[in-house]
């Protein structure tokens, strides 16, 4: 049984899910809410703007969202002062943080329980979304009360499995690698980010391949995120 201060998350099929497409719901929703900001006179058309995207899509989750908000302009060869990048910037981020996505039905049962009991909680996600809009979009579902903090790879520049990005989380909050459960879905990005941050994983078994890539790592595995509550020593 675990002795533990702080529980951190993984957000995207972990505690939150998207439609699985390409390209996301919410992404066109952001998309267009670029486009929508674009003066008359300079308006290229959405697929134009859906082009630009494509072409820096990869490197959304790793730069500030003002940044991709500023690469998506520069490959559209749009020359526009700063308030309209401003207009564009606040607009993508608007779009972000209004997105509702299929929640867990354990997330908040477990996340509430947490609380309840004096732990700290925190997301850490490799996500193009900023600490900011997460936040907006857990109290969209329901979830913001419970959660202490919100790390993302756009915000920080690090990306799971780097430590760095899990550290950042940890100063915040002042808690000890070893009295923190890192729970997620991925083999490589979580249970290894976390091993190598001396964090203690726990594997949300969403994909069978994920289990099998992990076995040799001794970590707890679970089907259900309920089934934390049983590491722990809490009942929901």
């Amino acid at each position: 049984m675990y002795v533990v201060k702080l529980v951190s998350f993984d957000l995207w099929d972990t505690l939150i899910f998207d439609e699985g497409m390409e390209p996301e719901s919410y992404t066109l929703k952001r998309l267009e809410a670029i486009w929508k900001s674009i003066p008359s006179d300079k308006k290229p058309g959405f697929n134009n703007v859906l082009e630009a995207y494509r072409v820096v899509k990869h490197v959304k989750g790793f730069i500030k969202p003002e940044d991709f908000v500023k690469a998506i302009l520069l490959v559209l060869g749009l020359d526009i002062g700063g308030q309209v990048i401003r207009q564009a910037i606040d607009a993508y981020e608007e779009a972000s943080g209004s997105y509702t996505p299929r929640v867990d039905p354990d997330a908040r049962d477990v996340l509430k329980t947490l609380k309840e009991n004096g732990l700290k909680t925190m997301i850490v996600s490799d996500t193009s979304f900023s600490g900011t809009s997460v936040k907006k979009m857990l109290s969209n579902i329901g979830l913001s009360e419970y959660v202490d903090l919100v790390i993302t790879s756009a915000d920080t520049g690090f990306s799971k499995p780097d430590p760095r990005i899990f550290k950042v989380g940890l100063e915040k909050l002042g808690v000890n690698p070893w009295e923190t459960i890192h729970v997620g879905d991925s083999c490589s990005r979580d249970v290894i980010g976390a091993l190598l941050t001396g964090l203690r994983p726990v594997l949300l078994a969403r994909r069978i391949e994920s289990v099998e890539n992990c076995r040799k790592t001794g970590v707890s595995v679970i089907s259900r995120l309920k089934e934390l509550m049983g590491l722990i020593g809490f009942k929901l």
